[in-house]
């Protein structure tokens, strides 16, 4: 994500949430300094059903399962709050690429053609010639 200031990372996220509770998750959005009336994706491991509930009620604010993590919510939100064990599990899917990793290949108009004359560099010694043509 190329806006890392829009993304925060959260240890225990309304882990002790018992019933649910709308107020309590604007309070906590509140003091991680997000506007629960900005686009806010909230990514958890296993949310329970009290932080499900609670969060519903929200019109501006999702909450999704790091397995279920796409690239549209991605995108569609403007803060992100990640658990810290949700992100580790995205990280465990979703590895990162070196671009030393990764072969070359030919794209575009030429894909998948190869030259049809092959072309050789040829250096005669002094006094050595080629005949290119036959005489007649």
């Amino acid at each position: 994500m190329a806006r890392i200031e829009d993304l925060v990372v959260v240890k225990d996220f309304a882990t002790t949430l018992t019933t649910p509770k709308t107020k309590e998750i604007i309070d906590a959005l509140g003091r991680l300094d997000v506007s629960a009336t900005s686009k806010v994706l909230i990514i958890l491991i296993s949310p329970s059903e009290a932080v499900q509930r609670s969060i519903r009620n929200l019109e501006t604010v999702k909450l999704i399962a790091a397995d279920q993590l796409n690239v549209f919510d991605l995108l569609h939100a403007n803060k992100l709050v990640v658990g810290e064990d949700a992100l580790a599990k995205i990280l465990h899917s979703f590895p990162t690429r070196r671009s030393s990793d990764l072969r070359s290949r030919r794209i575009g108009r030429f894909a998948g053609k190869r030259a049809q004359v092959k072309k050789a560099v040829v250096r005669l010694a002094e006094g050595n010639s080629i005949q290119l043509f036959p005489e007649s």
